[in-house]
């Protein structure tokens, strides 16, 4: 787990997996191991279901769908692009995030893609 937060709106936490390369099926088995022991062992009665988040460098979004059909557990696959600092132009690089896609299985999050609300309820 390399990121967990609760989020005060829907009253959860929520579980950020960092990946440098491409997504692979096993990072949402490693995702939702880790979602079962935060909502057996750490979630406050009258709280939500514990949200997941893989972030990775690419991913396949009809593959990712795909694979997240099985998942019960609130699940989402975002990238990543990164660009490296340049020495000359201080202040241009970055992270910039984009949403691929939401496990739509119990979920009740609002995600941003391109400053754009996506809201999944169940």
């Amino acid at each position: 787990m390399d990121l967990l937060f609760f989020n005060r709106v829907p009253r959860s936490l929520v579980v950020i997996e960092l990946k440098k390369g491409s997504f692979k099926p096993a990072y949402l088995g490693q995702l939702a191991a880790y979602l079962r022991v935060l909502d057996d062992e750490e979630r406050i009665e009258g709280k939500n279901s514990s949200v997941g988040i893989v972030l990775c460098k690419d991913a396949d979004r009809a593959y990712v769908e795909y694979v997240l059909q099985d998942y019960t557990k609130p699940m989402g696959v975002a990238t990543y692009k990164s660009r490296a600092t340049e020495r000359s132009s201080a202040g241009r690089g970055g992270d910039e995030e984009t949403l691929v896609v939401i496990n739509r299985n119990n979920c009740q999050q609002i995600f941003l893609n391109d400053n754009k609300e996506w809201s999944l309820k169940k």
